[in-house]
Order: C-alpha cells, then structure tokens, then sequence
C-alpha cells in the first residue's frame, strides 16, 4: 500500500470529471446529515424543518442524490392524499460509509504524518541541530498547517 502512495500519477482518468462530480456530493456536513436523515423514508419537509434549511435547499440536494442513485423517491398513498417521500438507497448507504472511510483514513494518516514531524522536530532539538526558538517557530507552523488534521471529528 505504500507503494502506491509514492507512486506519481501519469495521467488523468478519462472520466475524471464524473467521479469529481459523484464525490462532490457527499462534501458538506449538510449533505451528510441529510443522508443520515433519510436512512429512514422522510418527506422533503421533514428535512428541511430538522436541517433548518429551507424546502428549495433540500430539493436540490435530492435532485443531486437522484442522479447519482444514492436516494430514491417514492409515492406513499395515504388517506388524506398521496405525498412524496425520500429515502437513501442501498448504493447511497454504500457510497456514504465508503466515502466516511476515505476520509477517516486520510484524517489518520495526517495525524499519524503530524506525530512523526513532530518526533524528528523534537531529535533536532535535542541533537542540537536547531535551537530552542527555531524549534518553537517549526513547531507553530506545523500546527498551523496540520490544524484540520488535529481538530476534534464531529
């Protein structure tokens, strides 16, 4: 495996803009929270007051979801009258948890890449090749540009 993280990428694969396009969809907290919401059948009306977005906002996330085939629709006749449900699909449920692994893996791997800096940041110091304020210095910036790597997962 760590073979083919060192390995440079040649070329782009001729369906590049698809896949960026299907991997846009699960970007925002907010269209992860809605997939969660339609773990169970919810009208779009539902998720709107639950999300506190409005009705047009959810709408285009499904119409998003439909495309890609992670949430289908469905007619649920009632006695009063027949509404419009949502709930996500079995590819959706695949495609979320495949899509939540990535990017806890990612997540580990820049922490696990955080710690291992911060070893030899800290065997510089204590080998005398940097001193004390150029430790502080490397130290900060390392922070500063790991800091997603660090923070709390929601």
């Amino acid at each position: 495996s760590s073979s083919l993280v060192n390995q440079k990428v040649h070329e782009v694969p001729e369906n590049y803009d698809t896949m960026m396009d299907v991997a846009h969809v699960l970007t925002s907290s907010a269209k992860l929270k809605i997939i969660r919401l339609l773990e169970e059948p919810r009208t779009p009306e539902s998720v709107a007051s639950d999300m506190g977005i409005t009705r047009q906002g959810v709408d285009k996330h499904l119409k998003e979801f439909i495309k890609y085939g992670l949430v289908e629709k469905m007619w649920v006749l009632t006695s009063l009258k027949p509404r419009v449900e949502y709930k996500v699909t079995e590819m959706g449920r695949y495609f979320y948890h495949q899509m939540t692994e990535v990017m806890e893996n990612y997540r580990n791997r820049g922490k696990n890449a955080f710690e291992s800096y911060l070893k030899s940041m800290d065997l510089q110091l204590i080998n005398g090749e940097i001193n004390l304020e150029r430790y502080q210095e490397m130290r900060s910036a390392l922070t500063e540009n790991m800091a997603w790597f660090l923070e709390p997962e929601n």
